[in-house]
């Protein structure tokens, strides 16, 4: 079974899906929690001014054909909510590349014992969390008027887990194709206390992996937050999503380095420091405690060393060297 599926649905309405986020003011949308429906419409010219139709999703689930679940198993509404959005036309930071792929991306989510939201698994069994459902849409522009246009289909990926345990889970976004996308994370308690991450085209190529572990804790009330990223330099002043190993090697037609860096609650924010072949490259970091950032760093082509370093708390000193083949 092919987890895609494409929805015949003008480009205007992806600004107004990513827009309303998850579903509206900030809330992420819930599905129901058990498995696969797939609706399907046969391909479709869209005219202009005309009302868009529905769009096309297959949705997998964990536990079984889909079934209304009755109103009292959602009492508890908290949920985890991630989005994962390819951007249709050019990277920002290298505005002459051709549009971003739909396909750039796949993202899948772990639990402690190893059962997964996927959205890169082609069976239904691949989502095996509990409560957890996975949609992915893809928007097609079939507007006859767009012939010296792009041809661009931007996909929409959506995780969520419905009354999540407390434990940990491991976030995985896996390059595929050149490109960008955006990431959204929320989570929600079951009084509508919520937390947000958000960011926006980070770089992808073959091979890249964001990787940021989170932790939901339910006792004494529920709280969802990013804890560290999945590289991790002694002493915990900063951690990485993005690059996860100090060997990193980029496609000559990357023009940065996307650095995705969480910053420890524990971070001296002062003691920051970063430097591109020995050049102080601080200032492109905005260093928050407890925050999760992207950094874009320019590289020219060759072998290019970076090094990061920060203090803790308690005086310790943290440091990470990524060395670049570019």
């Amino acid at each position: 079974m092919e987890v895609r599926s494409k929805a015949c649905r003008p480009l205007c309405a992806l600004g107004m899906l990513l827009a309303a986020g998850c579903s509206g003011g900030g809330k992420p949308s819930i599905p129901p929690p058990n498995a696969p429906v797939t609706a399907q419409q046969p391909p479709l010219t869209i005219a202009r001014n005309a009302p868009p139709p529905a769009p096309t999703v297959t949705q997998f689930a964990a536990g079984g054909p889909l079934r209304r679940v009755p109103a009292a198993n959602f009492m508890d509404g908290s949920t985890i909510s991630i989005h994962i959005s390819t951007s249709p036309g050019t990277d920002p930071a290298n505005p002459n590349d051709l549009p971003t792929s739909p396909s750039a991306v796949d993202g899948s989510l772990t639990n402690s014992e190893g059962k997964h939201a996927a959205v890169d698994g082609n069976e239904p069994s691949n989502v095996t969390i509990p409560n957890s459902s996975v949609i992915v849409e893809e928007l097609t522009d079939d507007d006859p008027d767009d012939n010296d246009a792009p041809d661009v289909s931007p996909t929409v990926q959506e995780i969520e887990v419905l009354r999540p345990a407390a434990d940990e889970y491991t976030l995985h976004v896996k390059g595929l194709e050149r490109g960008v996308y955006d990431l959204e994370i929320y989570g929600v308690g079951p009084d509508s206390n919520a937390s947000h991450v958000s960011l926006e085209t980070v770089p992808a190529y073959p091979g890249s992996l964001f990787e940021p572990h989170m932790v939901c804790m339910r006792e004494p009330s529920f709280e969802f937050d990013i804890d560290h990223g999945g590289l991790e330099p002694p002493h915990g002043a900063f951690s990485f999503a993005q690059p996860l190993t100090p060997e990193v090697r980029l496609p000559s037609e990357e023009k940065v380095l996307g650095l995705v860096i969480y910053y420890d609650p524990a971070i001296a924010p002062s003691s920051f420091r970063a430097f591109l072949d020995g050049k102080d490259e601080s200032s492109r970091f905005h260093v928050k405690a407890g925050e999760l950032e992207l950094v874009r760093v320019p590289v020219s082509p060759g072998e290019r060393r970076l090094s990061i370093s920060a203090k803790n708390q308690s005086g310790q000193t943290a440091e990470q060297d990524f060395h670049i083949q570019h």
